[in-house]
């Protein structure tokens, strides 16, 4: 832990049960099944969170693994209601659809109080609301929850607020060699998206990168230092909302009139990863910096490039498409 710069200061234990382990069988198409035996975790309870570690965090992270006994879902309570006076983000993982069965009530009490950002797969979700259709299950958590991000596999995974809706596309791989690990490194990459102040579809991406490095090797650690594998992809994953929304004018919609209804433009960033709330406000700041103009039609706003605008956007296309003699 030390040399991975985690802090860990939970002593030794003198006697008890001894720390839990797991025996994970993976499969030829890179699927896993786990026989685990918690240990020491089973004990866990209020006596246990450590107040000045939670005031400390940013984030704290509850694992729906140590849900089952009656003690640990009493501090999972204690310590949610430490990090909320402490003005904290409190996330859960769901982490098995066995144990949402298991605790569905209690799992659907504790979301619906205490909890900030939920994280699971389609199944456990699907599971928390006793339903078939993933869609339909989005739509419930939107209800219970600020922020949600359900994993889907080859599918990707979809950030839901109760107003937005992110669907990240996966990262690709060569091939799924090993799938332990990738839900807690998705969580992972989220929380370090957040933590940073990335907006969601950042967070989104570095969670799916994250997640496909360790499903590309047998282990659940990473092969490679995430934060190199993360900058190295920087150009995909962090998209500046100004600079991309003057491209599309300039590339797209110049030679084609040139001017765009507010909300077809959401519309049209919606799947380069800028949300809603993303384009409204570039949009406002290229029009005080005087890029943009605006034209209002009734309740609807039409934008356009402004000469200021039209002069970059031209001098960028000569300077990328001029043609010149060769020596």
């Amino acid at each position: 832990f030390d040399a991975a710069g985690v802090t860990y200061s939970t002593p030794l234990a003198a006697d008890g049960p001894p720390t839990g382990c797991c025996l994970i069988l993976v499969t030829e198409d890179g699927q896993r099944t786990m026989n685990t035996y918690l240990g020491a975790s089973t004990l866990f309870g209020v006596a246990d969170v450590d107040p000045d570690a939670i005031r400390s965090a940013q984030n704290l992270y509850l694992e729906g693994y140590l849900f089952d006994p009656p003690a640990a879902q009493e501090a999972f309570r204690f310590a949610a209601g430490i990090a909320h006076d402490a003005g904290r983000r409190v996330s859960l993982t769901l982490s098995d659809s066995f144990c949402v069965d298991r605790h569905r009530e209690a799992f659907r009490g504790l979301l619906e109080t205490h909890v900030d950002l939920l994280f699971a797969n389609e199944d456990e979700l699907c599971s928390l609301y006793e339903v078939d259709d993933v869609e339909v299950a989005l739509k419930a958590v939107r209800e219970d929850c600020e922020l949600a991000a359900v994993t889907r596999s080859e599918k990707g995974s979809v950030i839901v607020t109760r107003t937005d809706r992110i669907d990240v596309p996966v990262e690709p791989v060569d091939r799924v060699v090993d799938s332990t690990g990738a839900g807690d490194m998705y969580a992972a990459g989220f929380l370090y998206g957040l933590s940073h102040g990335r907006d969601l579809a950042t967070c989104g991406r570095i969670a799916s990168i994250a997640a496909s490095e360790v499903i590309a090797h047998v282990g659940p650690r990473p092969a490679v230092t995430l934060a190199d594998l993360i900058v190295t992809a920087g150009t995909r994953i962090a998209p500046r909302a100004k600079s991309l929304i003057v491209t599309v004018f300039g590339d797209s919609l110049v030679p084609h009139g040139g001017r765009l209804w507010m909300g077809s433009l959401i519309q049209l960033m919606a799947p380069l990863g800028i949300n809603e709330r993303l384009v409204r406000t570039a949009v406002q700041r290229l029009t005080v910096e005087d890029w943009l103009r605006a034209e209002s039609l009734g309740r609807r706003s039409c934008y356009g490039l402004t000469d200021k605008g039209l002069a970059q956007v031209d001098a960028v296309y000569q300077r990328i498409y001029a043609q010149t003699e060769p020596e």
